[in-house]
């Protein structure tokens, strides 16, 4: 989960379910100058490695099994505001509160089996295919030590810049051929931005993530603050708190209007 990225990504599906933009345009990323696909991928992994080592490491990581983040939601070319609160408990639940009345104050989450989303404009929703298939990656609590279990393609892919920062680009490809590049600090080894494509209720969304900001929590290194462009409208997430305390297990039932997505219908009475 955030171990990987920010909550921001986790957001994703629900603030699609209230923002339908266009796609941003991307520079597609410099050609590899390794030409050995298993040099180039074990440079790839590497790299991968020293953000682990760079946030705390895999057993710091492990050593926690539940986090609560919260904090503020910003959409500032439109004005909207407010806080939001995500839980995720290992090995792979998570539920997010958007209290953000200009948007329905939506709620998404995934309980080991069943993706949903919940919103007064949207009404209740499962989630399928490619937008399923990034929440379970996105809701596994440790993912980022999981990249060969979520990619079949994993490229280094030279060096770049991004948000002005030298970085070292890897390419991470999954089953399906959809591809997402990661930039980490050629400086600090921190991941610090990521370019991919999303599944959300609208289809897919081509989004670019900024991650900013990384402090420290229970030894884990957090990016607080987070600027995801979707196409021309620039969503900002600010987490101000972090705790690594017992989840309630009445925080991951599936809402009632959810549950009644879930259950087979009656069969039809014979005539």
């Amino acid at each position: 989960m955030i171990h990987r990225m920010s909550p921001l990504r986790l957001a994703l599906p629900v603030l699609a379910m209230c923002l339908t933009t266009p796609a941003i345009a991307i520079e597609p990323a410099p050609a590899p100058t390794m030409q050995d696909e298993g040099e180039s991928r074990a440079k790839a992994l590497e790299i991968i490695d020293r953000h682990i080592e760079a946030i705390g490491g895999a057993d710091t990581l492990r050593k926690h099994t539940s986090i609560t983040q919260t904090g503020n939601i910003l959409i500032p070319s439109q004005g909207i505001s407010g806080p939001f609160t995500f839980y995720n408990r290992a090995p792979d639940t998570f539920v997010a509160h958007i209290n953000v009345v200009a948007l329905g104050s939506p709620k998404t989450g995934y309980n080991g089996s069943v993706g949903w989303g919940l919103s007064p404009m949207m009404g209740a929703s499962l989630m399928e295919d490619r937008e399923l298939r990034d929440m379970q990656m996105q809701a596994d609590y440790i993912s980022v030590l999981h990249t060969e279990r979520y990619y079949e393609g994993i490229s280094f892919e030279g060096t770049g810049e991004f948000s002005g920062q030298k970085t070292n680009i890897v390419k991470l490809v999954d089953d399906e051929g959809s591809e997402t590049t990661q930039h980490y600090s050629v400086e600090s080894g921190l991941l610090v931005g990521t370019v991919s494509m999303q599944g959300s209720p609208m289809g897919e969304i081509e989004v670019s993530t900024e991650l900013m900001d990384y402090k420290e929590f229970g030894g884990v290194l957090i990016a607080t603050k987070t600027v995801q462009h979707l196409g021309p409208t620039d969503v900002e997430i600010i987490v101000e708190s972090v705790s690594y305390d017992k989840i309630d297990d009445a925080v991951f039932v599936l809402p009632p209007a959810i549950q009644a997505l879930t259950e087979e219908p009656e069969p039809a009475a014979a005539p």
